[in-house]
C-alpha cells in the first residue's frame, strides 16, 4: 500500500487475484502535480465535511455561517478547507503483525467558514490479514460539521470498466437527491428500485434504468442508509467482488451512510500520468448523511467540544 502525506491520499494498493498475481487496484497517479491539480478526490483523505452542504451555509443556534459554494450554490467536500490539499504530518510504526501510518493536521478556526479549531488524526493501519484499517479522531474547540471518509477509486480488476463488478451494500433505504444533488430529507426504500444492493448485483445492471434518480447522476452517486450503523464490525457495510479475477473487498464502518459512485465522470480527471475511463472505477464512501448541518432528522454530522468524535473505515481484501 502507496499513500502520500499530501492529503492522505491512497496512491496505491496492489492485491493479489486469485492466482496471486498482483495489480492496482485504486486509480491513481504518478506524479504529486497531477494530484495538486485533481478535482475528482483521487485517493483522498475528505473533509471536514465531506460531500455537500446546501447553499454553502448552515445554522448554530442564533448564528449563520457561511460556506464557499464550489458545487452550483452549494459547498462540496469543503472547498478550500478540505483536507485533500494539506500536507499531513507524519509518524510511522510497524511491527511483525502491522504497520501503520500516522498522519495529523489542525483546520483552522474559521477557515473556510467552519466554526472550532479542529485537530485531527488519520490512523492507516495494514495488518497480515490483508485488512487496512482507517481509524480518523477528531477534537474541537466549538461545534462544529464533521463527516469524514476515504475516497479511493477501486477496480478490482486493475484494468477495464468495473460494469461487471459486483456491489453489495448493507442498506434498506438510500437519501434521494433534488436539485443540485442535495438530499430531499426522505429516507426511501431501495426495494423495487435500481438502488437495492441488498445482495450482490452487477454494477451495470441497472445503471441505465429508466428512473429518475439514476437520470439525475447519470449512474450511481448517491448516499445508502446502512443497516449496520452504529455497528461496525458485526456485518460488513459493503462488498465487492471482481469475478474474472476472484478479488473481493469487504467494507465495515461506523458511520451511517455510505456514498456509492460509480465514477460516471471519472475520464474527466485524467493527468498527465493516468488516463481513466468513465465507470472505471467506483468509490463506497462511509459518511455522515450529506447536509446533515441542514437536516436536523439526520444522524451524527457534528464534533461538540471537549468529545473525540471517532470514524473507523474498514477494507478486507481477499479472494474467491
Amino acid at each position: 500500500m502507496k499513500i502520500t502525506n499530501y492529503g492522505g491520499i491512497v496512491t496505491a494498493i496492489l492485491a493479489p487475484d486469485r492466482d496471486g498475481n498482483f495489480a492496482n487496484v485504486v486509480a491513481g497517479f504518478e506524479s504529486i502535480d497531477d494530484y495538486v491539480k485533481d478535482g475528482a478526490f483521487l485517493g483522498a483523505l475528505v473533509g471536514p465535511y465531506a460531500n455537500r452542504i446546501a447553499n454553502g451555509r448552515f445554522a448554530i443556534g442564533d448564528t449563520v455561517y457561511e460556506l464557499e459554494q464550489n458545487s452550483g450554490t452549494n459547498n462540496l467536500h469543503s472547498a478550500s478547507a478540505g483536507i485533500n490539499k494539506k500536507c499531513w504530518q507524519v509518524v510511522t510504526d510497524s511491527n511483525d503483525t502491522v504497520a501503520t501510518l500516522t498522519l495529523s493536521l489542525d483546520c483552522a478556526d474559521g477557515e473556510g467558514g467552519f466554526p472550532g479549531t479542529r485537530h485531527i488524526e488519520a490512523v492507516y493501519a495494514l495488518n497480515n490479514d490483508n485488512e487496512v484499517l482507517l481509524t480518523m479522531t477528531v477534537n474541537s474547540t466549538a461545534k462544529s460539521p464533521l463527516s469524514l471518509t476515504s475516497h479511493s477509486y477501486f477496480n478490482l480488476a486493475g484494468s477495464g470498466d468495473v460494469l461487471a463488478h459486483k456491489v453489495m451494500i448493507n442498506a434498506g433505504r438510500f437519501t434521494p437527491v433534488g436539485p443540485e444533488f442535495v438530499p430531499t430529507g426522505e429516507l426511501q426504500e431501495v426495494s423495487g428500485t435500481p438502488f437495492d444492493f441488498r445482495k450482490l448485483k452487477p454494477v451495470g445492471q441497472d445503471i441505465g434504468a429508466d428512473d429518475a434518480q439514476i437520470r439525475a447522476g447519470s449512474g450511481y452517486d448517491h448516499n445508502f442508509v446502512l443497516d449496520t450503523f452504529p455497528a461496525d464490525e458485526d456485518e460488513p457495510a459493503a462488498q465487492v467482488v471482481d469475478e474474472t479475477s476472484g478479488r473481493v473487498m469487504t467494507v465495515w464502518t461506523n458511520t451511517p451512510g455510505i456514498q456509492f459512485y460509480s465514477a460516471n465522470g471519472l475520464s474527466g480527471a485524467s493527468g498527465d500520468t493516468a488516463t481513466f475511463t468513465d465507470d472505471g472505477a467506483l468509490c463506497l464512501e462511509p459518511q455522515a448523511f450529506p447536509d446533515t448541518p441542514n437536516q436536523p432528522s439526520f444522524p451524527l454530522g457534528w464534533v461538540e467540544p471537549g468529545e473525540a468524535h471517532v470514524t473507523r473505515i474498514k477494507y478486507g481484501f481477499s479472494t474467491q
